[in-house]
């Protein structure tokens, strides 16, 4: 819920006719939204009882801060896979 306001907050500002802002621009909202929703994940008592079960794989976004993924593998001496969806337009195509 949180993902959808802020990329269409930042999707309306870079897309509108005449948009004066850059993608460099909304960076630091990105940021902070991403450091904000990993505060409050760290912070949340559903989080903290995670901590107290064991995983076997621990699967992330590496997108920004992905620290809660990184603490609750480490914490369960789980294997971390990170995942991007974009990695397949990183793909090359012959």
């Amino acid at each position: 819920m949180i993902y959808a306001a802020l990329t269409e907050a930042v999707s309306k500002d870079l897309l509108k006719e005449g948009a004066e802002k850059t993608v460099v621009d909304v960076i630091g909202t990105l940021l902070g939204a991403a450091v904000n929703t990993n505060d409050n994940a760290l912070g949340d008592d559903r989080f903290r009882k995670l901590l107290e079960k064991k995983f076997d794989v621990v699967l992330v976004s590496p997108f920004l801060c992905s620290e809660a993924g990184y603490h609750l593998a480490h914490r369960s001496d789980a294997a971390l896979v990170m995942y991007f969806t974009g990695q397949v337009l990183n793909s090359t195509i012959f």
